[in-house]
């Protein structure tokens, strides 16, 4: 299934979105885990799945997320049973879901709640598969 929208700043949202640890908490909360460290998502569970409206975005946002994606595609993360420890995804959280979706900044501080969510992701099983660092 591909996703089409009517602008590519609205592209760059969503992919934004998949690459936070918000947006992986979702693909790994609705993915079918019957592969350990690996999680797929069927067609039919595809088309309900929980995923940022770029539509509900202001054209400020949207325009500020194609200039971060732009700025950000050459940046490699670490792979998801990595989360915990990987900064380039903590930097693009605070970027995408602090500076463009205006979540509160509080989450994103050392020790808050986006820090936990990447720990907890880290050490579920499903995630990390047996492939420990």
């Amino acid at each position: 299934m591909t996703l089409k929208f009517p602008k590519p700043e609205m592209e760059a949202a969503v992919a934004l979105w998949g690459n936070t640890s918000l947006g992986l908490l979702m693909h790994w909360w609705q993915a079918n885990k019957q592969q350990s460290g690996r999680g797929n998502i069927g067609k039919q569970a595809l088309a309900k799945m929980t995923l940022l409206d770029p539509a509900m975005l202001s054209a400020v946002q949207l325009n500020q997320s194609a200039a971060l994606l732009k700025k950000r595609s050459d940046i490699p993360m670490l792979p998801f049973n990595e989360i915990d420890v990987d900064k380039a995804r903590a930097e693009l959280d605070e970027a995408f879901l602090i500076g463009i979706l205006a979540i509160p900044k509080v989450l994103a501080q050392p020790g808050g709640s986006l820090e936990l969510l990447r720990h907890k992701l880290a050490d579920e099983p499903s995630v990390y598969g047996g492939k420990r660092r």
